[in-house]
């Protein structure tokens, strides 16, 4: 199957965009763009995804390559680097320091491994909380 996009990025905008539009040009364009849709190909292409995703063939990624990851060690907060997933019996994620390699599982994730700081260093109190009873 040819791998193309049926959607033009410009229509995957807010609500009320066109309203919002900065001028009438820029209404136009998008209504010009709107016109060629081809609902047909697009509903297809949406079913096959429903129907890969019902046979356990479209894989969600919590995260991807490059983005930041944050880890609670030794009572601090530490920033890694996503360098590599893997999908295997269990995804795996292999994160980078600047100087060592981790490897993950998600079943850290939300105990002492965190894709944002915030919830990380909420979870880094409750864990002192309950450290300095």
């Amino acid at each position: 199957m040819e791998d193309k996009r049926l959607t033009d990025k410009r229509l995957a905008l807010p609500k009320n965009t066109f309203r919002q539009s900065k001028s009438k040009e820029e209404y136009l364009e998008l209504a010009r763009i709107a016109s060629k849709v081809d609902n047909a190909e697009i509903y297809n292409r949406l079913a096959e995804y429903e129907d890969d995703e019902e046979r356990g063939k479209i894989v969600r990624l919590p995260c991807r390559v490059g983005d930041t990851v944050w880890c609670i060690s030794d009572s601090q907060i530490i920033a890694l680097e996503v360098k590599t997933l893997i999908i295997g019996d269990e995804f795996e994620l292999q994160c980078f320091d600047g100087a060592n390699v981790f490897r993950f599982t998600l079943r850290h994730f939300g105990d002492w491994l965190f894709f944002d700081r915030e919830k990380a260093e909420k979870r880094l109190r409750e864990l002192q909380g309950v450290t300095k009873l």
